[in-house]
């Protein structure tokens, strides 16, 4: 039952999905061979990379082993710059309810 709830989220609250591309495995893999994420942590780069790629505004995390931390908000800023994106903020819930306010 818990995983039919959670397969139904998406449709539920109107959640977009948005796919990985080559763009985004690229991009991905960067963080990766950078080491602003490490290897073993390829969904983690896979999520900022998506976001970047999509230009979205924000991450929201409380992942601050890997996502959110002064060395990847710099480095992968800096990759994106490079990449001819965008930075990606990311920030926790709190501060990311402080800055729409």
């Amino acid at each position: 039952p818990k995983r039919s709830k959670m397969l139904a989220l998406p449709d539920d609250y109107k959640i977009i999905i948005l796919e990985s591309q080559p763009s985004v495995l690229r991009l991905s893999k960067i963080y990766l061979e950078r080491g602003i994420i490490p290897m073993s942590h390829v969904f983690d780069s896979r999520h900022i990379a998506i976001a970047s790629a999509y230009e979205l505004d924000c991450i929201v995390s409380y992942n601050f082993h890997h996502i959110n931390r002064n060395k990847t908000k710099i480095l992968t800023t800096i990759v994106n710059n490079e990449e001819g994106y965008g930075g990606i903020m990311i920030l926790t819930a709190k501060e990311a309810l402080n800055y729409e306010q």
